[in-house]
């Protein structure tokens, strides 16, 4: 399992790297350009997945995607996007820490996992409902 994650997490900073080619400062630029990317990189699919036309491969595409994020945060006990910024970063904060901080709730890594899976979880568990309700309506 530790060795799966590690060569995922490797990959993402590949990527980043390759992406990120053009920002000066290394590392920490890229970790923080990758953290940055990350939420809008999240809110895009979801905003495609409910934007597009029902019973469209697509959204099926996305929401498979999106099971398999969740199983991947539950079975690596978080994010490797996450892991990855925080290698790149050297800082231990989450793109979920300023959401805690809202909710008054003290950001440690079991709080952090909680609201990861919890978060995750919640807006595929929508899909997969209009996935559903899609196929019934046919």
């Amino acid at each position: 399992m530790k060795e799966l994650r590690s060569t995922l997490v490797n990959a993402i900073i590949a990527l980043a790297h390759v992406i990120f080619f053009w920002l000066p400062g290394g590392n920490p630029a890229h970790g923080a350009a990758l953290a940055a990317f990350h939420p809008v990189f999240i809110f895009s699919w979801v905003l495609i997945f409910f934007l597009y036309s029902s019973n469209r491969p697509l959204r099926i595409f996305i929401c498979i995607f999106a099971c398999l994020t969740v199983f991947s945060h539950w079975y690596f006990r978080g994010c490797i996007i996450t892991r990855a910024e925080q290698y790149l970063t050297g800082s231990k904060d989450t793109i979920m820490d300023p959401i805690l901080q809202i909710l008054n709730i003290k950001p440690t890594n079991d709080t952090r996992f909680a609201i990861t899976v919890g978060s995750s979880m919640s807006i595929t568990s929508i899909m997969l409902f209009s996935i559903l309700m899609d196929s019934l309506s046919i």
